[in-house]
């Protein structure tokens, strides 16, 4: 899913660093930080080993929504 409509669903700041392709999303006491292609990430200050890292598809960021809305703290059913 895209990675903005995500955060801005749960309510999330969402910050782009084109220079280092990495996202920061915050919400409340929760900074997730992600960088393309790594499938490596941040919550806070715990480092998550992601299934899928982010990617670049026509222009987008696609993400795991699983992974984002649980890191915030939102209930995915």
């Amino acid at each position: 899913m895209p990675l903005r409509a995500i955060f801005v669903a749960l309510g999330s700041s969402v910050e782009w660093d084109a220079g280092t392709r990495t996202i920061t999303g915050k919400r409340n006491n929760k900074t997730i930080i992600l960088q393309i292609d790594n499938p490596t990430g941040r919550v806070n200050d715990s480092v998550v080993i992601l299934d899928v890292p982010p990617a670049v598809i026509d222009g987008r960021t696609m993400v795991l929504t699983r992974f984002i809305a649980e890191s915030l703290v939102a209930v995915v059913r």
